[in-house]
């Protein structure tokens, strides 16, 4: 099944490893299963992360959720992707979903069944 997600930037992303190493990045292409953070050396697949991003609109209102790196793009394509890492959603709270569902549907997503 593939989830539609937003190609808007996500003005600045921050990142926690469960070891307690911090990042900072930039993120894209947010849907409500998880998000894309542009990193040259992105964390291996399997890295739990604690995230922390603001939507475009909003950029002081700080969003979180726990998710894991699902995949990795470890060279920007022409096409699509930057470098960096594909993170899945595994703790989402309702409100953070409807911010992220609010934010889609301005851009013509409509919400999943």
């Amino acid at each position: 099944m593939t989830t539609t997600r937003t190609s808007a930037t996500v003005a600045i992303v921050r990142y926690t490893t469960s070891e307690g190493d911090r990042f900072n990045g930039q993120a894209s292409r947010i849907g409500p299963d998880g998000l894309f953070i542009e990193s040259s050396n992105p964390l291996p697949i399997g890295t739990k992360i604690v995230v922390e991003f603001a939507l475009p609109e909003s950029p002081l209102e700080w969003l979180e959720a726990k998710g894991i790196v699902a995949w990795i793009c470890p060279k920007a394509d022409q096409y699509e992707f930057s470098q960096g890492m594909g993170v899945k959603f595994v703790a989402l709270s309702p409100t953070v979903r409807r911010r992220i569902l609010q934010r889609l549907r301005t851009e013509g997503y409509s919400d999943p069944p």
